[in-house]
């Protein structure tokens, strides 16, 4: 792997204190901060920034308020960069850390390497740790020349002196673990998926199929059937089958609330640099709820592989054919299929877990009434830096005739969902008057609120809503689209072709290329 020989040193110290580090090229600025306090035993609890003034770039932590910051003529970059795109061989990067104690650094790039780690690793150090919120560099200096017994109140709760081979210990736990795409591991991945494929062309499926696999562990599979070919979804846990595949309007994954994984079978070549095999027929990612599906790494991808196994035994043994209302279970004994039956399945979420009445009491205190169309829904969108942070944050929304308000969910929650929802259903009827009637296709959506609307005597249809909430998404972000028949495609495939253009070019390439690749799964 690329990346480069860094030389990070205190500054203001009448002794030398550094440490000679190798890093990996993917590394971005927040990384880089978080391996200066990791090296220097720092406790990473304040502000912090770099300086690349032969560049004119400032890159400021991501809580900074920039704001009230005057105009130093350098430009912004976000810390969820990658230094990569910013460094080279005898660049000199200023960081400080702590605006009271002041601690400074520079950090000088000595070399650049290939064939490194994908971690980072110390190979040289001077100096000793330093002291966090002991009053910057010159007490710092003090306390170690007295003599840190003689300063009690300080509970460093770590041992004063490096020692190197504890910290790249620890450095290498922080190993993000090499992906499936690029392990030899892949093969064998591939050719489980390969069989799936010709096994699951051989069952009678219309439309869907979800299977419950008993086995050494239980598992949720659900089998579906695109234009393109197979998509085949696994679920570790009953909620996350619910959650993730079950909610009115159809039996597609919502992104807001999907936890599992996805795995491609496609009849066509997919227009996808993170495909498994050279033909470009074959994907597997991990969902997340408020995150873009993600590559497998070796070490999640060897336990699913398992999976798979049992998955494979169980579909090439069972003969059974169901309907969209029943379930496949099936009991594997010895690598057999001991038993298989299907049974109605009616999908019962399990209500406690949307269980608000700890929030208090809330009802809309308006007079007014808006009989209009108003529809409600909970969102994942892409941001600037998800090409990076591979994060997507997510927002409640609701629309109506003539307007549409966002409510944006910061730590995404069965809970915090449901609380921007009815925050955002709450901030509409004061502008606009109570709803009479809500459109809701979200089954998830529809248990966070339930209670709410039913409280305020607010009725509910279900209905397809995709039009209504895609074109305020669009409107609320600057995009601009042609007509509307440019709402065909599911959400997220619309909203990647209308970043085109609107953003940076780097942004726009990878944001396209993350999204692209997602096509298969709405």
């Amino acid at each position: 792997m690329d990346g480069f020989k860094l030389k990070i040193s205190v500054n203001g110290s009448n002794t030398v204190i550094s440490r000679d580090v190798e890093v990996p090229a993917v590394f971005s600025f927040t990384e880089l901060h978080q391996l200066i306090q990791t090296l220097f035993s720092l406790n990473d609890g304040h502000l912090y920034e770099f300086k690349i003034n032969s560049k004119k770039i400032w890159v400021p932590c991501d809580n900074y308020d920039v704001e009230g910051v005057l105009d130093n003529g350098l430009k912004i970059i976000d810390c969820f960069e990658l230094i990569s795109d910013y460094l080279e061989k005898n660049t000199i990067i200023n960081y400080r850390y702590d605006f009271g104690d002041n601690w400074e650094f520079t950090i000088a790039v000595v070399d650049l390497i290939t064939d490194g780690e994908n971690y980072p690793i110390v190979i040289d150090y001077c100096g000793n740790n330093l002291i966090d919120d002991c009053g910057g560099i010159h007490r710092y200096e003090e306390i170690v020349r007295n003599g840190i017994e003689s300063y009690g109140e300080l509970d460093l709760g770590f041992e004063l002196e490096f020692d190197i081979e504890t910290v790249n210990e620890y450095l290498y736990l922080l190993d993000p673990g090499e992906t499936l795409n690029d392990s030899y591991f892949k093969a064998d991945f591939v050719e489980s998926m390969k069989i799936i494929k010709e096994l699951v062309v051989q069952r009678t499926i219309t439309d869907f199929q979800v299977i419950k696999l008993v086995s050494s562990k239980t598992t949720y599979w659900v089998i579906q059937r695109t234009v393109e070919g197979f998509v085949v979804q696994l679920f570790e846990k009953y909620h996350d089958l619910l959650e993730g595949f079950y909610h009115l309007g159809n039996g597609g994954i919502n992104n807001t609330f999907c936890n599992g994984w996805t795995f491609i079978l496609s009849d066509e070549e997919l227009d996808i640099s993170m495909a498994l095999d050279e033909d470009n027929l074959y994907a597997a990612f991990r969902n997340e709820s408020g995150y873009i599906p993600t590559l497998l790494e070796v070490e999640d991808a060897m336990i699913i592989y398992d999976y798979l196994q049992d998955f494979i035994i169980a579909i090439r043994e069972d003969k059974n054919s169901s309907e969209e209302d029943e379930i496949i279970e099936i009991y594997l004994d010895d690598d057999h299929v001991k038993e298989s039956s299907i049974f109605i399945h009616e999908p019962k979420i399990d209500m406690s877990r949307y269980n608000y009445d700890r929030l208090g009491k809330r009802e809309i205190s308006t007079e007014l009434e808006d009989s209009r169309r108003v529809c409600l829904d909970a969102v994942s969108l892409p941001t600037p830096t998800t090409h990076i942070s591979n994060e997507l944050k997510v927002y409640a929304i609701i629309t109506g005739e003539d307007d549409y308000l966002l409510c944006e969910t910061e730590y995404p929650s069965l809970r915090n969902i449901g609380e921007s929802l009815i925050h955002v259903l709450m901030e509409y009827s004061e502008r606009y008057g109570k709803p009479q009637r809500i459109v809701i296709s979200n089954f998830n959506v529809l248990l966070l609120v339930l209670s709410f609307i039913n409280e305020n005597n607010i009725d509910y249809i279900e209905d397809d809503i995709s039009v209504d909430i895609e074109a305020a998404i669009i409107d609320a972000f600057g995009f601009e689209i042609a007509n509307e028949e440019d709402f065909d495609d599911p959400f997220i495939q619309d909203l990647m072709e209308e970043l085109e253009g609107k953003s940076e070019e780097e942004i726009e390439e990878k944001l396209n290329e993350i999204l692209a690749n997602m096509e298969l799964l709405n």
